[in-house]
């Protein structure tokens, strides 16, 4: 069963926040709750409605019964009083009895009905609305709802998506595209290890119109809107696994174009021996873990698995004697002992803010999960010259190109040179399937020169190409492993960074202090088996 809640609740909890704050409760209460629902034009509402329940008597019921609170209100997400708090744990349970593909507001109702010794409860029972009446009326109203309100899904759409998700579970796809074709028809593909797989013959216009609009739907959209882009997330379990689905449907000429990022918490907590670092890489990045203070920077591409390094980082400097706290949009995985604070722009919860109410909360240890501009960057640097091992990523092709990025924001090279101990590149490349793998002979003619003067250094070099066979579902690879360049500061590159010297000049001087580049580390791997010349090619790799 997959369990989510509709845009409807999420309004209905959002409004009914705002409505706790007006009486300056530092509590979500079932009143509040009651309050908004009676008020708004959801599936609730209407069952009351047709009911013969004047939202103004629950008004008046309600607000003669509670009292404002003290002058400071709880900032940010307001916790769910115990009454509350039951009454949204059976709304769930109201949600999973009716096989319900979402929770929905009239659950939430129901949910408040049995939750008897709440204060919502006690409100309904003086107008005289019990649980058997709310029960019998929810699928009347449930039949005159239309999509655009997140009421009923298609069972056979809610199958459909079931059928999906479990097949990108078993596959490990880490995100699903919904692609429009010509003539209103749409072919579904998965990513897996990086790479774009189709999956089935293309849906009809019809199919393909009903799982947008039912993905939108159940990840909060407006269903009605076509003309827009539209962002979304669910939170379900599929074959027991907790995933997060991100959701972006964009309007394109054929129809919409619609993908599903899956993220799964569990999947980003590898440790750093599990990632692909050497021995000497691995024993570098253990080093700036071990900092006391410090700017560790992780760079790369989207998807290339910088959040999955920073987690292996964060593990591995996790201490019960230190503090280590993140900040992250997302938060896509937990580690127990580490405080992990989402950003929410429609709290006012953005990187600089959360930053400097951290430094209040008395850290050793920050990681940031995305420099964006330069307040984050400047309030980075500060927060490592203050004492702080603060670790982030930048999006830049190397790891020498991150200090010339860094100027380009507005770091001065003082302090750059002040406070970044290192810069970790990577990206992600695929691991062949060691079934079927085949020995081939370097094509040395079609690699760059210093390509050729790498493998001549490598002992007992042996290169392998991608065959297929059903072991990696007839792709070549199955897994990805990382491939690394790390730069270490010292006074060399550091008196570069003062003359302002160019990426060229900073990476000959990492060079002649041992830094291996990416590619040259992904050759190492090649040449060891794990991967192909063309992967490494792929990847863009060879460019340098």
């Amino acid at each position: 069963m997959l369990d989510r809640y509709t845009d409807s609740y999420h309004q209905v909890m959002s409004q009914a926040a705002d409505e706790a704050r007006r009486w300056q409760h530092e509590y979500l209460g079932t009143e509040h709750l009651l309050l908004v629902l009676a008020d708004n034009l959801c599936t609730a509402g209407q069952v009351l409605r047709n009911l013969g329940v004047d939202p103004q008597k629950i008004r008046h019921a309600v607000e003669t019964r509670i009292q404002r609170g003290p002058d400071k209100v709880a900032p940010g997400k307001l916790p769910p009083a115990p009454n509350a708090h039951q009454a949204i744990g059976l709304a769930v349970e109201e949600s999973r009895q009716a096989k319900a593909f979402a929770v929905g507001t009239e659950h939430l109702l129901l949910g408040m009905l049995r939750a008897s010794d709440s204060l919502a409860a006690n409100v309904l029972a003086e107008l005289g609305i019990t649980l058997d009446a709310v029960r019998a009326e929810i699928p009347k109203t449930l039949k005159t709802s239309s999509p655009a309100s997140n009421g009923p899904l298609d069972p056979e759409v809610m199958k459909f998506w079931r059928s999906l998700l479990e097949q990108a579970q078993q596959a490990r796809a880490s995100d699903i595209h919904l692609n429009p074709l010509e003539g209103g028809r749409g072919r579904v593909r998965f990513r897996i290890d990086g790479a774009l797989r189709d999956v089935g013959e293309p849906l009809s216009a019809d199919v393909f119109r009903s799982a947008v609009d039912h993905l939108k739907a159940m990840s909060g959209m407006d269903v009605s809107q076509r003309k827009s882009p539209q962002d979304g997330r669910i939170h379900l379990t599929v074959d027991g696994r907790p995933l997060q689905l991100f959701v972006c449907v964009l309007p394109a000429y054929h129809g919409p174009s619609a993908v599903v990022r899956i993220l799964r918490p569990d999947a980003a907590l590898l440790p750093l021996d599990g990632l692909g670092l050497s021995d000497h890489d691995l024993a570098a990045v253990q080093s700036l873990c071990r900092l006391p203070k410090g700017l560790v920077i992780v760079t790369g591409p989207t998807g290339c698995g910088k959040t999955t390094l920073l987690y292996g980082m964060l593990h591995h400097a996790y201490q019960p004697q230190i503090s280590v706290m993140t900040v992250e949009d997302p938060v896509e995985c937990t580690i127990d002992g580490i405080v992990h604070v989402p950003v929410d722009p429609t709290a006012g919860m953005l990187f600089p803010r959360v930053i400097r109410s951290m430094l209040r909360q008395d850290p050793d240890v920050i990681m940031v999960g995305e420099i964006r501009d330069l307040e984050t960057l400047q309030l980075c640097a500060q927060c490592s010259l203050t004492g702080h091992l603060v670790m982030t990523t930048l999006h830049t092709d190397s790891a020498v190109s991150a200090l010339e990025r860094m100027r380009d924001i507005g770091l001065p090279p003082f302090l750059i040179n002040g406070t970044l101990a290192g810069v970790i590149a990577m990206r992600l490349v695929r691991v062949l399937c060691p079934h079927c793998r085949q020995p081939i002979d370097p094509p040395l003619s079609l690699l760059p020169s210093e390509a050729k003067e790498i493998i001549k250094n490598l002992p007992a070099a042996q290169f392998y190409t991608a065959k297929g066979c059903p072991q990696c579902i007839n792709m070549g690879y199955r897994g990805r492993t990382g491939i690394f360049e790390i730069l270490l500061m010292d006074d060399a590159i550091r008196r570069l960074v003062d003359q302002n010297a160019d990426t060229t000049q900073l990476l000959a001087a990492a060079r002649q202090v041992g830094m291996k580049t990416l590619f040259h580390d992904g050759l190492i791997k090649a040449a060891r088996g794990l991967t192909t010349l063309e992967e490494v090619l792929w990847v863009g790799l060879g460019m340098r």
